[in-house]
């Protein structure tokens, strides 16, 4: 059931206002749920999503669960990294973590973050991949030309355009590049709020022969891209698991990555 009014952006990636105004909607009607359909077990996903079912729990005096797939606040929100905002986040984040009866993260490094609030008994569950929908291409030069992307080095970047993953990194170090291989492209997908920022970047490095931005691409379609690539890269500077990597290794792409949260994992 989806419970909110309207068509729910990601509420992390969202405006204070549009979250005061969505998360009491999602409350009630969740509320309303549980009620209805005599759940047994509150499965929260995240800070805000830990933050309803904590409140739903003491409701309900029904369970909840809470999986994280991050936790660098700091890097996430640059903006609200003021002691006052990091108090209240992690006085929340510890009344979320002591009230469930299981804490689940997605990599050893963010169990640790479990273990810095007394959660000792925190479960480690890594995220998976379809290994049907991600798979080698035996045709990448093929698939490139379909894909506009024809280049004798082609480099993908799949990533929310936002600071903690590093884009800006990668596009400086494609100057460099320039100076060593002539025939490459690097493709960005996805967006974000730096877009316009990076795009002029690109401009003034003088890049846009070889960085592409392509917006949003449907889920369907990424494997495609991230197939026919030579190397995946993001350079993160916090990351908790990073699903999009293992999704490379699934085709059989090279990565490169940065030793940073779970990366260090699987990498």
């Amino acid at each position: 059931f989806r419970i909110s009014l309207f068509t729910l952006k990601d509420l992390s990636c969202s405006s204070c206002l549009y979250i005061l105004t969505a998360m009491p909607f999602i409350f009630l009607r969740s509320f309303y749920m549980i009620k209805r359909e005599k759940i047994d077990l509150i499965h929260c996903q995240g800070f805000l999503s830990g933050i309803l079912g904590y409140l739903l729990s003491k409701t309900t005096k029904i369970p909840h669960i809470i999986t994280i797939q991050s936790a660098d606040f700091s890097v996430y929100h640059p903006k609200a990294n003021i002691k006052p905002v990091k108090w209240i986040h992690k006085f929340i984040e510890r009344k979320i973590f002591q009230n469930a009866i299981k804490c689940h993260a997605v990599s050893n490094y963010l169990k640790e973050h479990f273990i810095k609030y007394g959660i000792k008994d925190g479960v480690v569950i890594p995220n998976g991949v379809d290994c049907e929908e991600f798979k080698p291409d035996a045709n990448k030069r093929i698939t490139r030309k379909e894909l506009g992307l024809d280049t004798e080095n082609l480099i993908i970047c799949i990533s929310r355009l936002e600071p903690k993953n590093g884009t800006e990194d990668l596009i400086k170090a494609a100057k460099i590049l320039k100076e060593k291989i002539k025939d490459f492209k690097i493709a960005i997908l996805g967006s974000g709020s730096q877009r316009k920022k990076l795009e002029k970047l690109t401009d003034e490095l003088d890049l846009g022969k070889y960085v592409v931005f392509l917006g949003d691409v449907p889920h369907g379609a990424i494997s495609k891209y991230l197939a026919c690539a030579d190397i995946f890269i993001r350079p993160s500077l916090a990351e908790g698991f990073g699903i999009v990597f293992i999704e490379a290794m699934a085709c059989e792409v090279p990565v490169i990555g940065t030793s940073v949260g779970g990366i260090v994992d699987f990498l």
